[in-house]
């Protein structure tokens, strides 16, 4: 007859194969605890679950529809750099460094900025920014809306309010209402880096010839 314990230690070896395989399986692999942990980054905007932060490079282009001082003209360039995080599959927040150059509207600031996604590819944003420097005394705003188009292209129209100089003749806000378009991603990033050393080549040609002096 076979002992207590000799069958005790059988049963004992048979179970342990089992026992790891089932230890194995309920542990998760590094693999899979990095894969649910992955933050999504992208270069061009979309909603989740494609991208969880992606990158703001925007430059665009408006003309002045509306002011409050007729003696100012001229287009508004801007150009933007920041990021945003989204919070859900609808809506994404963030914040930009933003610069613009106009007549009397030069500035540069900060822009909280928030973002609704209407459907993976069409977005509203909005833009309320403060002006840290500019052409008049800080703070100012400097804000827009844009109707967004798979991150690519946007229709937009800006607000720019600077508080006058001490020395300005007329002491009232300067009001301005801009109608425009903006590029983003990678269009935004190429036409912004491109359009400044178009401009200098272009300011150096006029200054050699002396249209910089007349």
């Amino acid at each position: 007859m076979m002992r207590a314990d000799s069958a005790l230690t059988i049963a004992c070896c048979a179970l342990l194969p089992s026992a790891a395989i089932v230890a194995q399986d309920s542990t998760p692999s590094p693999t899979t605890v990095a894969t649910t942990h992955r933050t999504h980054w992208c270069f061009r905007g979309r909603p989740k679950p494609a991208c969880d932060v992606f990158w703001l490079t925007e430059f665009g282009v408006a003309a002045r529809v509306g002011y409050n001082q007729p003696y100012e003209s001229g287009p508004l360039f801007t150009w933007e750099l920041g990021g945003m995080v989204n919070h859900g599959t609808r809506g994404a927040f963030g914040m930009a460094a933003f610069a613009q150059v106009g007549d009397g509207v030069g500035a540069v600031g900060i822009r909280p900025r928030l973002r609704y996604w209407i459907t993976p590819t069409t977005s509203l944003d909005l833009a309320p920014g403060v002006v840290l420097h500019g052409s008049g005394r800080s703070p100012g705003f400097s804000g827009h809306i844009g109707l967004n188009f798979g991150d690519y292209a946007a229709v937009t129209a800006h607000v720019v309010a600077l508080r006058p100089e001490p020395y300005d003749i007329d002491q009232r806000t300067r009001t301005f209402v801009f109608a425009g378009g903006r590029l983003g991603s990678v269009p935004g990033t190429i036409v912004g880096i491109t359009a400044p050393i178009v401009l200098l080549i272009a300011l150096v040609i006029a200054c050699s010839s002396g249209g910089c002096f007349d």
